[in-house]
């Protein structure tokens, strides 16, 4: 395993920061979540509510890989299956 800072030397790797702090992504946005993009890019076009490109990407990538967007930013994810934790049990 190399060191040094994760996410320089491997495309496969997203740095992802928030209000709450950061961590690594290490699922790469490949042809399923692609894929995934075009289709959460179109329904927000469709709905008359266009949705960030890079929003998109991280939502995609969540999406193909049985994963939540964890967000304080509900907002630019409607529609997407999102987890506050800012928010208190429901």
């Amino acid at each position: 395993m190399k060191r040094g800072l994760p996410g320089l030397t491997d495309h496969r790797r997203y740095f992802v920061a928030g209000s709450l702090g950061f961590g690594i992504w290490d699922s790469g946005f490949d042809e399923r979540a692609a894929l995934a993009w075009g289709q959460l890019m179109a329904e927000g076009a469709r709905s008359g509510r266009p949705r960030s490109a890079l929003d998109m990407q991280i939502a995609a990538i969540a999406q193909v890989n049985g994963c939540l967007v964890v967000t304080d930013n509900e907002r630019h994810f409607a529609g997407i299956k999102t987890l506050n934790p800012l928010r208190g049990p429901a």
